[in-house]
């Protein structure tokens, strides 16, 4: 069962959409075609100036240094040290999310970048890079609202899966990934934050930092 939804994984993945509709599995047909009339909505139906430059903003990098920012410093003012070593650790994930899926997923499943496939998309700013699966902007921010969810503030958490949502939508939106790009990167961005936070909590430095 495993290696079946393994191989359904990698057929949909590495399954280009200027190939579309030539799988011969008919769930895969069925989750791109659901793949290209979300990003057709979002890409093309949601066009204004105004989206224009609220999706560039929200997917440029410096909104998330704000908001780490706005989060930290109550910790780092109060010099509450094991807060600190926990904010240090999100960071280390990240950093370790950011280079496998860059480094390693991508080249594996290879899926290229709509706006890399000429006519397919509108695109807004450029097209950095040449693989898309899975996204980093989505996985960097699953892993920062899981990790901080789980170690500091539900509230705090939660304002950090609405604002990854966010920015998951601005990536389909500049036409730079497809949406399945966008759900695999919190998959796998959620999946290493759990495996992240286990390790933590069975490290000596943990055991003052809990929940706020």
């Amino acid at each position: 069962m495993v290696l079946t939804a393994a191989g359904w994984l990698v057929n949909l993945i590495s399954f280009n959409v200027e190939n579309f509709p030539k799988s011969g599995i008919p769930q895969v047909n069925t989750v791109l075609h659901w793949d290209r009339v979300i990003q057709r909505y979002v890409n093309l139906d949601m066009i204004s100036s105004v989206n224009d430059q609220l999706m560039s903003l929200w997917s440029a990098r410096w909104p998330w240094f704000v908001i780490v920012l706005s989060f930290a410093v109550p910790f780092i003012r109060q010099k509450n040290w094991s807060k600190i070593y926990a904010i240090a650790w999100v960071g280390l994930t990240i950093g370790v999310s950011d280079a496998i899926a860059h480094n390693l997923l991508k080249p594996w499943f290879g899926r290229i970048r709509p706006c890399r496939l000429e006519g397919l998309v509108r695109v807004v700013e450029g097209c950095s890079g040449y693989y898309s699966f899975p996204s980093n902007h989505a996985g960097n921010a699953a892993v920062f609202a899981t990790l901080w969810l789980l170690l500091f503030s539900r509230f705090q958490g939660g304002l950090a899966v609405l604002c990854a949502l966010v920015i998951g939508l601005s990536r389909v939106y500049l036409g730079v990934h497809y949406p399945t790009d966008i759900l695999g990167g919190f998959v796998w961005g959620t999946s290493l934050a759990l495996l992240s936070y286990f390790i933590w909590k069975h490290l000596p430095l943990n055991r003052e930092t809990k929940r706020a």
